[in-house]
């Protein structure tokens, strides 16, 4: 899925899980975990701008253990402001799984 975005700074950021690790996969405690991600990576995105767009291509592939930690665990506010750019239909499907999660 291809998305074209023109924004103003502090109304889009990009935020590229290559660009975090090549290989996400979960493992507690460790510097590439889904929840560093989320805490690192995806949430200051967040708070600095109104729509983030997790590009999610140019990895080794994803565990469900890191998914779910880097998105499930995002509040109700920030779910609505993350858009997915993947070339890979159910990995986008299993992720809004996770952003739907109460």
């Amino acid at each position: 899925m291809a998305e074209t975005m023109t924004a103003t700074p502090g109304d889009t950021e990009v935020v590229r899980v290559a660009d975090f690790t090549y290989a996400p996969f979960e493992a507690t405690g460790s510097p590439t975990s889904g929840r560093a991600f989320r805490e690192n990576c995806l949430a200051p995105a967040l708070a600095r701008s109104r729509l983030v767009t997790v590009d999610l291509d140019g990895v080794r592939g994803f565990s469900s253990a890191f998914l779910e930690a880097a998105f499930g665990g995002l509040s109700k506010e920030a779910r609505a402001k993350v858009r997915l750019v993947t070339r890979d239909r159910s990995l986008e499907l299993e992720i809004h799984d996770y952003l739907a999660a109460d």
